[in-house]
């Protein structure tokens, strides 16, 4: 006789195993779409200060748009828009989004090296994140990119 339960069982094990497929595909396909937007910048390196943002919603979490005062840049203008690659220099100022890190302190100065992958952002509150070089555009407009010139 044939357990019943044995055919829950299976499908909801089928159900997983479909599940972790496709999470590891997407996973995948999100880190080789970052790697290809990282690989358009270079060897740019900058860092700078916050010298004004703005906050906006985007998927239910707050992000900013700041403008970087940058006190060292190894190019001079950029403008990159599209979903993996948003930045903006002109002028020694950068535009960029950051936030949705579930930080409540205000970045106050961002450090970036492409060629190393590694991002520095600064709070207020003294304390730092440092990851992987993220320009994803986290729902900026065309227009916002104007924000600080």
């Amino acid at each position: 006789m044939k357990n019943p339960n044995f055919k829950a069982v299976l499908f909801i094990a089928a159900f997983l195993l479909i599940a972790i497929v496709f999470s590891l595909i997407d996973a995948y396909h999100s880190e080789k779409q970052r790697y290809q937007a990282l690989s358009t910048l270079g060897d740019l390196a900058f860092s700078g200060k916050v010298v004004n943002d703005q906050v906006y919603n985007y998927g239910g979490r707050p992000y900013r748009l700041v403008c970087l005062k940058l006190n060292r840049c190894n190019q001079s203008n950029i403008y990159r828009f599209n979903d993996f690659c948003t930045l903006k220099i002109k002028d020694s100022i950068a535009t960029m989004s950051v936030g949705g890190t579930g930080h409540i302190s205000p970045v106050v100065a961002v450090e970036v090296d492409a060629r190393k992958d590694i991002m520095i952002w600064r709070y207020q509150n003294a304390t730092a994140d440092t990851g992987k070089v993220d320009f994803r555009r986290n729902g900026l407009t065309e227009g916002q990119m104007n924000f600080c010139h």
